[in-house]
């Protein structure tokens, strides 16, 4: 059993209903996470808790559970224009900004007004549901530096 600490590596992929791949490592180098640390949802680390090296689960995150969180009005920012600037983007475009902490945060544009583009910044799975098959590859007891 996997313990909040622990140290996880593993695949994951996340898919919607009609099949669009939005996130996937088994093409790519796996995840490294701490589990519990909130790098993934709760919800799909209950799923997953069970599972020892080399197991797999393919299972269905819905989104009427708030899997991936509830909207927050408070986090759909109106930014200037120039912030924009040299960038090709459009209603429904992916933009991340890097914040001065180092960190990134990513939101979708949902529109412009004269008072600069509206960007969403909440997860954009929040309310869908979302199939997800993760593979666990290895556990180490407690938060590995």
């Amino acid at each position: 059993m996997i313990a909040r600490g622990d140290t996880v590596v593993l695949h994951y992929e996340l898919r919607l209903k009609r099949n669009e791949v939005i996130e996937s490592t088994f093409a790519d180098e796996p995840r490294r996470i701490v589990f519990g640390s909130g790098e993934f949802p709760a919800s799909l680390e209950r799923e997953i808790a069970d599972l020892a090296p080399g197991q797999e689960r393919r299972f269905t995150l819905a989104g009427r559970d708030r899997a991936f969180g509830v909207h927050d009005p408070a986090n759909v920012r109106t930014l200037p224009r120039e912030d924009f600037d040299g960038l090709d983007w459009r209603v429904g475009s992916l933009v991340e900004f890097e914040l001065p902490s180092g960190e990134f945060a990513r939101g979708r544009i949902e529109g412009e007004s004269q008072d600069g583009v509206e960007v969403d910044f909440n997860n954009p799975l929040i309310g869908r549901d979302v199939e997800c098959r993760v593979r666990v590859l290895g556990v180490s007891a407690g938060a590995a530096a």
